[in-house]
């Protein structure tokens, strides 16, 4: 993943800045994406407070979308992934330590970070969560651990031809996809870089 995640105070401006730009007051966009007006003015003064769903935020982003004004979101959502990729991928190898990982992790603050291994294949994912849940149960073991014993199935992943649009469905789920010439990974996509595309 890439040191300059959007925080989610800046996608929160920009769902304000986009309703604002299409005329629409809160409780109209309420209505329009089935939310209730409280929700869309928390979502848009304390969003972090709130921590609403990716489905919730694609949700309003895609009713501001339709009623925009100009094309330029459509636009930018026929974008290639190979355009808004970022190509520096701070990864991991199987053969790397658990201690490793909680410092690399500790540095960049992802949620997850790719498995990738010496000839570039793509094996898996190492996640916050399943690194806190051996420290809190089995601290012992951190020492001793190799990424490839605790890691989960790989990231999706699409081609850099892929229209930017099409990865909605997918960053519902996950929160990245790395983007593949062949079977080498030559970049990721995080859902915030879709968000900023919008805003």
């Amino acid at each position: 993943m890439h040191p300059d995640l959007e925080p989610l105070d800046a996608v929160s401006s920009s769902i304000r800045r986009l309703r604002t730009a299409a005329g629409i007051s809160q409780k109209k966009l309420a209505r329009m994406s089935g939310l209730s007006q409280s929700t869309i003015a928390r979502i848009e003064r304390d969003i972090v407070r709130l921590n609403p769903s990716y489905q919730t935020i694609f949700t309003v982003m895609d009713v501001l979308r339709e009623t925009s004004a100009t094309s330029a979101t459509g636009y930018l959502l026929r974008k290639r992934s190979g355009e808004i990729m970022h190509r520096d991928i701070v990864s991991l190898r199987p053969e790397d330590t658990l201690e490793k990982a909680i410092g690399v992790i500790k540095d960049y603050d992802f949620p997850q970070l790719p498995v990738i291994s010496g000839t570039h294949a793509i094996v898996g994912t190492v996640s916050q969560n399943k690194i806190l849940a051996i420290a809190t149960q089995n601290p012992e073991k951190i020492p001793l651990l190799r990424i490839r014993e605790v890691m989960d199935e790989a990231l999706p992943r699409v081609g850099p031809n892929t229209e930017v649009a099409k990865l909605k469905p997918i960053l519902e789920n996950f929160n990245a996809v790395l983007v593949v010439e062949g079977s080498k990974a030559v970049g990721i996509i995080t859902i915030y870089d879709v968000l900023k595309l919008l805003g």
